[in-house]
């Protein structure tokens, strides 16, 4: 079935009886949660929109006050600073009369949650689950960098997610994932891409985590796959520091036929923490080690896999990397890809006025595997989200695909 591509921000998550999925034992689908949950979003929307605008206009102002445009003269350079200026203005006032809206709206949520005790939203999409698992399973993981507002652009140097929603679903179309892995999904994003994907996939998992003050984990999984047994969040007990306390991280576990899937995005700033959050999924893994199926590993490990001490631009070695093979992790990517990157700070350099010979090389977005040898063959491939046109790009990261059987 093909999917319409819906750019609004508004959704009605289908129940088990509408779609006659009851032979689902593991979740039960809560109204009055969901209704609670859609309310709260509605009022935070307004103020996202206008923190994308401002974000957007304050790095423009910057961008051309400090750059020396050779056919631009002085009057127009400052009429275009002039006109950003009132433009971030304009944004301020409008996020002052909508924050207190958007308040009320997080506040919902939060007491939603903490009241129902949910560490994640369960929605049933309108493609009834496949009997069997076929032989031949694809995933994809996929780093869309699609938090709310303006913060894609804060922390990437793209355009906010609503701005890009289109091309994102487009390409994940394309490529038909039977399990699709998002990472750095806020929740206006996670219910548009729901509402634009529910008549290909059966089942969503969204909103990990997200207690008050916090964003949530950013994780977003739909699957054409039957559900074998309950899916499950589990937060870190290793907390990310300063603003990434605001990402309540944790790892989603998935149970296939051959193999279990384990889903999830590390704390970006901090190698003691993430090398901590690494030894939790060890950890979870070798209590069940006993276990037939082999783990698939996935996510944005912020790991790099890539030997680039000797390159210019590069802020760390692949010494975790080796750490992480060592202690029994097996990369799938092919040899061919090993030192291709799968992310960029181009944009971010862009945005800031910074020089563009100082990007970074990275491959953080991995396929691993823990345990027992793998039955089926796997192949891993790199999809391309970007170029060099950052208001091109659909993401700052590169699709990771790995195909089984």
């Amino acid at each position: 079935m093909a999917a319409s591509i819906n750019s609004t921000r508004g959704y009605q998550p289908q129940t088990l009886e509408t779609n006659n999925l009851k032979t689902n034992p593991f979740f039960k689908e809560n109204k009055f949660f969901e209704a609670i949950n859609y309310l709260g979003t509605l009022f935070i929307h307004p103020f996202s929109d206008i923190h994308a605008d401002f974000s957007n206009y304050k790095f423009s102002f910057f961008r051309d006050f400090s750059r020396q445009h050779p056919l631009e003269n002085g009057i127009e350079k400052t009429l275009k600073c002039a006109s950003h200026f009132f433009n971030i203005s304009l944004s301020v006032i409008g996020m002052g009369l909508t924050s207190s809206l958007a308040l009320l709206g997080i506040g919902l949520k939060q007491c939603n949650r903490f009241v129902f005790q949910r560490n994640l939203s369960f929605w049933v999409g309108n493609l009834s689950p496949l009997k069997n698992q076929p032989k031949k399973v694809k995933i994809v993981h996929w780093n869309i960098c699609g938090l709310n507002g303006g913060l894609p652009t804060e922390f990437g140097g793209i355009p906010s997610e609503e701005n890009r929603h289109k091309k994102i679903v487009s390409k994940i179309l394309e490529m038909d994932p039977d399990v699709l892995c998002l990472s750095e999904v806020g929740s206006l994003a996670s219910q548009s891409l729901y509402a634009s994907l529910k008549d290909n996939y059966s089942y969503f998992f969204t909103d990990m985590r997200q207690h008050f003050g916090k964003h949530g984990a950013g994780l977003f999984v739909a699957t054409k796959l039957p559900l074998i047994s309950k899916p499950h969040y589990i937060p870190f007990k290793a907390k990310s520091n300063g603003i990434q306390k605001l990402q309540e991280r944790g790892f989603f576990v998935f149970e296939m036929k051959n193999q279990y899937l384990i889903y999830t995005q590390f704390d970006p700033k901090n190698k003691k923490v993430r090398q901590k959050q690494l030894e939790e999924v060890k950890k979870m893994m070798d209590q069940k080690k006993s276990n037939e199926k082999p783990y698939i590993f996935i996510g944005d490990l912020h790991i790099n896999g890539i030997d680039c001490k000797n390159e210019k631009g590069s802020d760390h070695n692949n010494e975790k990397y080796q750490e992480m093979l060592s202690s029994g992790f097996q990369d799938l990517c092919p040899n061919n890809l090993k030192k291709e990157q799968t992310t960029t700070n181009l944009f971010d350099l862009q945005i800031r006025g910074k020089k563009e010979e100082d990007v970074s090389i990275k491959r953080v977005d991995h396929v691993l595997t823990y345990g027992k040898e793998l039955s089926n063959a796997a192949k891993v491939s790199f999809d391309t989200a970007y170029h060099l046109d950052r208001e091109g790009a659909l993401s700052n990261h590169h699709p990771v695909i790995v195909t089984f059987g």
